[in-house]
């Protein structure tokens, strides 16, 4: 394996700062001064996906649950999750950026990566680039900020957007590599969780700085290839934009206390498969296997798969999941569901034995296009009509179709 020698500020980095709070308080000025929190559901047991900017300041965090954050502050405010809206804010900011450049890499719905040119690979430039993102963005929504780094590759990019937040900026060089990991702590660097610091630390590595100066040998023979790739990336070597291939494209969702039963599925399914089929057909691909994992009570977690002929239409991937549901035990109290396709088909799409097969997938087509234009089920199939009530959609942290 080999990576292009590293480059002095190459990648600017772009984080929305509580973006789902912020828009949230962006639309209702009047949450604006108080501690605001986005969560998938309003009940104590809801998951903090978003605090706003306010409500870090008191110590309320991501993955936190509702209850949490309430006896931090009982006076928080909490929203439930508005995919839709924030989705509306992430297509215009994406729009701006595309004003600037043609090198921007969408990653997710509030991060966003640009390759600047090499006119542009120094810091005057890069500041520049930065103060007329923040400028453009307020036009946008005068209550939204982002936090910007520019560093020589996305990984350090990353990091560095995470220094000054919010409404932050910060570049490091290479020359600056020694003196930017000093202050920070392992957890501080994106990817390394509760696991791999414990790793780190039985290895000797207490610190960033202990890892960047490791040994590559070292690293090689604890860490095996990744530790490689850890080798290169503390140095500012590109290791991580790349195109993969995906293995799986899948939809989960979480049940609120109050749907936690079994005849709700059949809503959530539909609801699944609809959003896994436009994702196979947006990328082209096709699905011959499907698994359907519930965690449950009193079961625990119930896991069932089937073949598929090759698909990619909503319709036959509902149907497969019904007759996976059927197989599942009765009298079960569903928590959580995970539908996923798999043995995906990467070649060139083949047309359907049969010509019922060949109508279904160019409807679906002529669906997905009519509804990229005019939004989001602007036409659905019946039995997705009232699916909102039982299903809403979630927050997805990935990259946005």
């Amino acid at each position: 394996m080999s990576f292009a020698p590293p480059q002095n500020l190459r990648i600017l980095f772009l984080d929305m700062d509580s973006f789902f709070a912020s828009v949230e308080q962006q639309v209702q000025a009047n949450l604006r001064n108080g501690p605001v929190i986005v969560a998938p559901y309003t009940g104590a047991s809801g998951c903090v996906i978003s605090p706003s900017k306010n409500a870090k300041l008191l110590g309320i965090k991501t993955g936190m649950s509702v209850r949490e954050a309430q006896s931090i502050n009982p006076y928080v405010i909490v929203k439930e999750a508005r995919p839709e809206l924030y989705l509306f804010y992430h297509k215009q900011i994406v729009k701006m950026i595309k004003n600037f450049t043609p090198f921007v890499r969408v990653l997710s719905i509030d991060e966003m990566s640009i390759v600047l040119s090499p006119s542009e690979r120094n810091f005057e430039s890069a500041n520049k680039i930065a103060n007329n993102i923040k400028y453009n963005l307020k036009q946008i929504g005068d209550f939204l900020t982002c936090s910007i780094g520019v560093g020589p590759n996305q990984f350090i990019a990353k990091t560095a957007s995470d220094i000054n937040k919010p409404n932050g900026f910060y570049t490091c060089s290479l020359k600056e590599l020694d003196t930017f990991y000093k202050p920070l702590k392992l957890r501080d660097l994106p990817g390394i969780n509760f696991n791999m610091e414990r790793n780190l630390n039985f290895l000797g590595i207490k610190s960033p700085t202990d890892f960047f100066k490791a040994n590559q040998i070292f690293l090689f023979k604890n860490l095996k290839h990744m530790g490689k790739i850890w080798y290169y990336r503390l140095r500012g070597y590109e290791t991580d934009i790349f195109t993969s291939h995906r293995q799986t494209v899948g939809h989960s969702f979480v049940l609120p206390p109050e749907l936690r039963k079994v005849e709700c599925l059949h809503k959530i399914l539909s609801k699944l498969a609809f959003k896994i089929g436009y994702r196979l057909r947006k990328e082209k691909l096709q699905a011959g296997a499907i698994s359907l994992v519930v965690k449950t009570l009193p079961y625990g977690t119930l896991k069932t798969y089937c073949r598929l002929p090759l698909v990619c239409d909503s319709q036959r991937i509902a149907q497969a999941s019904f007759h996976l549901l059927n197989k599942l035990p009765a009298n079960f109290k569903p928590i959580a569901i995970y539908l996923t396709t798999y043995n995906l088909n990467r070649s060139a799409h083949q047309l359907p034995l049969f010509n019922c097969q060949k109508k279904i997938e160019d409807i679906s087509q002529l669906v997905d296009k009519i509804n990229d234009k005019y939004g989001n089920q602007t036409i659905t199939s019946g039995n997705l009509l009232d699916s909102d009530l039982i299903a809403p959609n979630r927050i997805s942290f990935g990259k946005p179709i």
